[in-house]
């Protein structure tokens, strides 16, 4: 049974990516020999998963057609790696602890909202006015590390709030 209410529309999405190689043919970083290498080969800047959930609600128009709104979306992706192959000393062995932490970044999501008066009558247009907040929970999280154990980082803004002012012809 759906209830259903006017004005609210709840959207969603999951994604599943397999990312595993079936071959991937190169120095064996283990045995510095070339070869297959897919059983420790990932790629890179790839989730396995995805999710996207958003809320929102127009209030009722009123008499001139202006109608307020509130709007949230969040969205979590999965843990992901940066380097192709996990690191190995020149005899084969397992470089710790950046093998198993500084080349996989975790997983991280963040939130957004909206508040806002749309269809305001300007002219001959429309306009749009709201305060939005994006990562409202200041969540640190990197769109981009370069693989040189893991000592640089690009990471994507902080809690991030403003007004924005919109006009349709």
């Amino acid at each position: 049974m759906a209830l259903s209410i006017e004005g609210l529309t709840l959207k969603g999405n999951v994604g599943f990516t397999d990312t595993g190689y079936k071959e991937f043919i190169t120095t064996d970083p283990r045995t510095g020999l070339p070869g297959d290498v897919a059983d420790i080969a990932r790629p890179t800047y790839k989730s396995d998963w995805t999710l996207r959930l958003v809320a929102s609600y127009e209030f009722q128009k009123l008499n001139n057609g202006i109608y307020p709104f509130i709007r949230g979306d969040a969205n979590w992706r999965s843990d992901y790696a940066l380097t192709a192959l996990p690191l190995y000393t020149s005899i084969g062995e397992p470089i710790a602890p950046i093998n198993n932490e500084g080349l996989i970044r975790p997983d991280d999501g963040m939130f957004n909202i909206r508040l806002g008066v749309a269809d305001i009558p300007v002219g001959s247009g429309l306009a749009a006015l709201s305060l939005f907040g994006d990562n409202i929970f200041d969540e640190d999280y990197s769109f981009f590390g370069a693989p040189v154990a893991a000592l640089q980082d690009s990471w994507e803004r902080g809690a991030t709030y403003g007004v924005e002012l919109g006009f349709e012809f």
